[in-house]
């Protein structure tokens, strides 16, 4: 968030990386994600967690949501409306930094 308020697009975010980590945890188990029980105790998620988690499918109101939102609004008032549509992209690159030992750098599998 900024200044200690929700981030709207912090909590999408969210949803789309726990959607990716269930998906990765069912995908080592063989399951279908859409077999899960999420409201099971054992899957561990919470409801919060599963609301951002539906939330961040909708890719189209995603987008919406983001450059509306009031940081997406104060982000194309400083000049970074550019920034906020490209963050919400998925998979457009092989790239992913990892911090460590006080600085960023490209995580090599």
């Amino acid at each position: 968030g900024f200044e200690r308020t929700f981030a709207i697009e912090d909590f999408l975010a969210a949803g789309e990386i726990l959607f990716w980590i269930q998906n990765e945890l069912n995908e080592q188990e063989k399951l279908n994600i859409d077999d899960i029980d999420y409201f099971k105790e054992e899957t561990g998620i919470t409801e919060f967690a599963l609301s951002a988690i539906l939330a961040s499918r909708d890719k189209e109101k995603v987008e919406k949501v983001s450059i509306k939102s009031k940081s997406g609004r104060r982000l194309a008032y400083l000049g970074y409306e550019d920034d906020v549509n490209l963050c919400v992209k998925e998979n457009i690159s092989e790239n992913v930094g990892i911090y460590k030992d006080g600085k960023i750098t490209l995580y090599n599998e």
